[in-house]
C-alpha cells in the first residue's frame, strides 16, 4: 500500500514542479522581455521567483525522497552495482 502512495506523490509532485517551470518559461519570461522598463522587469521576476523558489525546493525534495523510497522498496540495490546499472549508479552519485 505504501508503494502506490509513494508513486502517486512522486508523479503529482513532478507534474507540479515541471508545470511551474513551464509556466515561468512559456508565459512569464516572454511577458517580462516585452516590458520596457528594466527595473520593472527585475522587480516582477524577483516577486515571481521568490514565490516559486521555495515551492520548487519542496517539490524537488519530495520527488527525490519518494523516488529513493520506491527505489529501495523495489530492492534495486543489486542492479546498481552490476554492469547494467552503471548509468543508474552515476546518476545517483551525481545528485
Amino acid at each position: 500500500m505504501l508503494f502506490p502512495a509513494l508513486h502517486i506523490v512522486h508523479l503529482l509532485t513532478a507534474i507540479l514542479w515541471i508545470g511551474g517551470l513551464g509556466f515561468i518559461t512559456v508565459l512569464i519570461l516572454p511577458m517580462i522581455v516585452k516590458m520596457p522598463n528594466p527595473l520593472e522587469k527585475v522587480l516582477l521576476f524577483q516577486r515571481i521567483e521568490h514565490r516559486f523558489a521555495p515551492l520548487a525546493r519542496i517539490y524537488t525534495a519530495v520527488v527525490g525522497l519518494s523516488g529513493f523510497g520506491m527505489f529501495f522498496m523495489m530492492d534495486l540495490m543489486d542492479i546498481v552495482f552490476k554492469e547494467e546499472g552503471r548509468f543508474l549508479l552515476l546518476s545517483l552519485i551525481h545528485i
